[in-house]
């Protein structure tokens, strides 16, 4: 079987190890024909110096040699990490007793008998690297899995951490509601003030809530069924509040107080909190004026208003500016 040196990207090199030139030359031409890389030396001590310097696909080891035989390259070749996995095959003489059992317990692989046949030797050859590439592929496919495992461990780990962060803040929340829910239940002394500025917050809490359910249906789906529960107690509480707070607020049907519907505005702006202002601007603008006091339920208004500047700066861009005008028409106000 003849190998075409296109069929791999870089061709497979082969180490000869023999002491007879004339072995080194018809096994070098006929390696290099069938498109193998060959390299050749002529004693074991450079054999194991070759290995080790350039570790080959494959090695071809002569069993009879000066200095280290055969058996001996094939035993150091084994004991060395980098060099062990190498195939070794046995080149021998057929006049020459081959000890099968000492050679495969020295780590070869096979052997080629002499005088070389070129098909067999061919064969033999090109069925260890097949044996070899197998192996490697089967090495490299467990060094991916095992990279998949530790990545799955570690999304996991990540997971259950988030998932704890989130149960933490839930309950912190819940915990919150609770005692805000029984401070409501059991104070006589709030003032309208103090009563539509919790307002506020409980609809700024809702409105955080329903955002955090619809986000997590879009980016943890997983965790979407087991937080749906506590949303909803989230949701629940702060709706339970804010029914307590509903006999406390302003009679809807009172008259309505006259007030600068200017200042009134200027005002509000004024009192911003100084942590939304080091990221956006607030500004302020009238187009034209009314002839006087225009009459505002002022408590209604005011927590509209912060309401919706609320929501504009939360959702505007940082270093943005979020504009509030006031559009005075002859039978309304924008």
């Amino acid at each position: 079987m003849m190998l075409n040196p296109s069929d791999t990207k870089q061709p497979e090199t082969i180490l000869i190890i023999d002491d007879t030139p004339d072995n080194l030359r018809f096994l070098s031409d006929l390696l290099e024909r069938a498109g193998y890389a060959v390299r050749k030396v002529i004693s074991g001590d450079l054999g194991l110096e070759a290995a080790q310097l350039e570790p080959p696909d494959l090695i071809l080891l002569d069993i009879k040699m000066p200095g280290l035989d055969g058996y001996q390259v094939c035993d150091r070749l084994k004991s060395n990490e980098r060099t062990r996995s190498i195939p070794v095959i046995f080149l021998s003489a057929m006049s020459e007793e081959l000890d099968k059992v000492m050679a495969f317990e020295a780590g070869c692989v096979d052997y080629i008998t002499k005088p070389f046949q070129v098909v067999e030797v061919l064969a033999r050859i090109e069925n260890q690297l097949q044996v070899s590439r197998l192996r490697k592929a089967l090495e490299q496919r467990n060094q991916e899995l095992q990279r998949t495992i530790a990545q799955r461990t570690s999304a996991e780990i990540a997971l259950e951490t988030l998932n704890q962060d989130l149960e933490t803040r839930v309950q912190a929340r819940i915990a919150y509601l609770q005692t805000a829910l029984d401070r409501a239940q059991h104070s006589v002394t709030l003032t309208p003030d103090a009563v539509q500025a919790l307002q506020i917050d409980l609809e700024t809490l809702v409105t955080a809530a329903e955002q955090l359910e619809a986000d997590l249906q879009v980016s943890q789906p997983a965790l979407q069924p087991y937080l749906q529960t506590i949303l909803q107690t989230i949701l629940s509480s702060a709706h339970s509040i804010q029914q307590i707070l509903a006999p406390t607020l302003p009679d809807p049907t009172a008259p309505l107080q006259a007030a600068d519907l200017y200042q009134f505005c200027q005002s509000l702006l004024a009192d911003w909190p100084l942590s939304d202002r080091s990221y956006h601007q607030l500004a302020f603008a009238s187009w034209g004026r009314p002839s006087g006091e225009l009459p505002l339920d002022a408590g209604a208004l005011k927590q509209l208003l912060k309401l919706i500047l609320a929501n504009a700066l939360h959702y505007s861009p940082q270093g943005g500016t979020v504009l509030l005008q006031i559009f005075y028409k002859s039978t309304e106000v924008r």
